[in-house]
C-alpha cells in the first residue's frame, strides 16, 4: 500500500546507512487500505527491517560518545561504559502505529537513553534504597542533587531549584543490535475499560476471563549495546563534593545492575553491567585525543609565533627601506642577491663608468660601499702583503677612500 506521506517519499528505501529512527517514525506502511487498522502480521514483518544487523555508524557513535565523555571529565565528573545483560527497551510510551514506540537518537539513528531516564533511575534508588537519619536530611539531599525535594509539586514540603548534578544522555559507543519481542495480553478491553463495567451481561470481552483471545503485540528491543553514562557537578565551585558524586554514581550502578533502566524492568529488561575493558579503552582514547589536541594547539601556537615574527621582520625591513635615501635603495636593488661572491662588484663598475654624476651622490655611494666592506671585514686600504686578492681589494679601498676625500 502507499505510505501516508508526501509523494516524494513513496518510493523511499531503507539501507544499512540510513537513519533507522526516521524510518521507524515516518515510513510505516502496513495499514489497511483506509489507514484505519494495522495488522499484527504486517507490523511484525515490518519490524524485521530493524533486526538481524547492527544499526548506527561506528565513527559517529564513537565520536559523539567521546565528546560527551571529554566534556564530563573536564567538569570533574564520572564516566563509564555499561553493557546490556539481556534485552532493553526504551521509549515504549512514544505514540506509534504498532502501539509501542521506541526512543531514537535524532542524529545517530540508534536507540539511546535520555538524560531524564538516567536521572529518574538514580533518583528512584536514592529515594528507595538510601537510608536517611531524618526527613529533613532526605529532602535536603534530594534538593541538592536533583533540584527538588519531591517529584510531586503539590506536596507541602515541595521546593525546587537547579540541581547540583548534571545528568547526560546515555549514548551507544558502537553500533547496536536490535531484536523483536512479542507481548500477548489476554484482556485488552479489561485494561482499557474494565473500570466502566456495570454488569457482566453483554460485555464478556471486557472481563478478565480465559475465553478472551491473546493479542500478540510485537515491539523493538535492544539485544546488544554498550552505552557510556556520564554525570558531573553543575559547576566547578558546586556544593556537590566528591563524596556526594560518588554516592550518586553508586546509585546509578546499583540501579542498572539490580533494577534495570527503561521499560518493562519488572520482567528483567534493562539490566546493565559495568564494562571495565570498554571503559578503560574509552579512557585511553580520551587521553590520546587530549594529548593530540595539546600537540595541535602547541603546533598552532608555534605557527602563529612564526607568522608573527615573519610579519615583524617584514615590517622592520619595510621601515628600514623607507628610511633609506634614494641612493641607498638604488644600491640595495643593484646588490640584489646578498649571496654573491662579490656583491659590490656591480656598484664599483657603475662608479667607474660615471653612472653617478653628482659629487654628493658619488660621496654617498662611496660611504655606503666603505661601510659594507667594513661590516664584511674587507676594508684594507693599508694592506702591504703579497696576497693577490687582498692587494686587489686594497686598491679598490684606496679608490673609495679617494672619492670620500673629494
Amino acid at each position: 500500500m502507499s505510505r501516508p506521506i508526501y509523494k516524494e517519499g513513496m518510493n523511499a528505501v531503507l539501507d544499512s546507512t540510513g537513519h533507522h529512527g526516521l524510518w521507524f517514525e515516518r515510513f510505516f506502511d502496513r495499514y489497511d487500505a483506509d489507514y484505519s487498522k494495522v495488522h499484527t502480521e504486517g507490523a511484525s514483518d515490518w519490524l524485521n527491517d530493524f533486526t538481524g544487523h547492527k544499526l548506527g555508524n561506528a565513527d559517529a557513535s564513537a565520536r559523539l560518545s567521546m565528546q560527551q565523555a571529554e566534556l564530563t571529565r573536564s567538569r570533574g565528573g564520572k564516566v563509564a561504559v555499561f553493557t546490556v545483560n539481556w534485552h532493553m527497551v526504551t521509549g515504549m510510551g512514544i505514540p506509534h502505529a504498532i502501539e509501542n514506540g521506541f526512543c531514537w537518537h535524532p542524529t545517530l539513528g540508534t536507540p539511546y537513553l535520555p538524560a531524564s531516564t538516567v536521572k529518574g533511575l538514580i533518583r528512584h534508588i536514592c529515594e528507595s534504597a538510601f537510608e536517611y537519619t531524618s526527613l529533613e536530611q532526605r529532602y535536603n539531599w534530594l534538593l541538592e542533587i536533583f533540584g527538588s525535594t519531591d517529584k510531586d509539586p503539590k506536596q507541602k514540603h515541595f521546593e525546587s531549584r537547579a540541581g547540583g548534578v548534571v545528568f547526560y544522555d546515555a549514548l551507544p559507543v558502537a553500533p547496536v543490535q536490535l531484536g523483536k519481542d512479542i507481548m500477548t495480553p489476554h484482556g485488552g478491553k479489561w485494561y482499557l475499560s474494565g473500570n466502566t463495567i456495570e454488569s457482566c451481561d453483554g460485555t464478556p470481552e471486557r472481563l478478565p476471563a480465559d475465553w478472551n483471545d491473546p493479542n500478540p503485540i510485537p515491539f523493538l528491543t535492544v539485544h546488544e549495546a554498550s552505552m557510556v553514562f556520564c554525570i558531573a557537578p553543575r559547576a566547578q565551585n558546586s556544593t556537590v563534593g566528591k563524596s556526594q558524586l560518588d554516592l550518586v554514581w553508586e546509585a546509578l550502578q546499583q540501579g542498572l545492575r539490580y533494577n534495570g533502566i527503561g521499560a518493562k524492568t519488572a520482567t528483567g529488561y534493562g539490566e546493565m553491567t559495568y564494562c571495565r575493558v570498554q571503559t578503560e579503552q574509552l579512557t585511553k582514547n580520551l587521553d590520546r585525543q587530549k594529548e593530540k589536541a595539546k600537540k595541535a594547539r602547541q603546533a598552532a601556537a608555534s605557527e602563529r609565533q612564526r607568522l608573527r615574527e615573519e610579519r615583524d621582520e617584514a615590517k622592520a625591513a619595510a621601515d628600514e627601506l623607507a628610511a633609506k635615501s634614494d641612493i641607498e635603495r638604488e644600491i640595495e636593488a643593484i646588490i640584489g642577491d646578498s649571496y654573491k661572491e662579490d656583491p659590490l662588484k656591480d656598484v664599483i663598475k657603475l662608479l667607474d663608468s660615471g653612472h653617478w654624476k653628482d659629487t654628493e651622490a658619488i660621496s654617498e655611494v662611496a660611504a655606503i660601499v666603505k661601510k659594507k666592506w667594513i661590516t664584511a671585514d674587507q676594508w684594507n686600504p693599508d694592506y702591504a702583503g703579497g696576497n693577490r686578492l687582498k692587494k686587489r681589494q686594497a686598491k679598490r679601498c684606496l679608490k673609495i677612500q679617494g672619492l670620500l676625500a673629494g
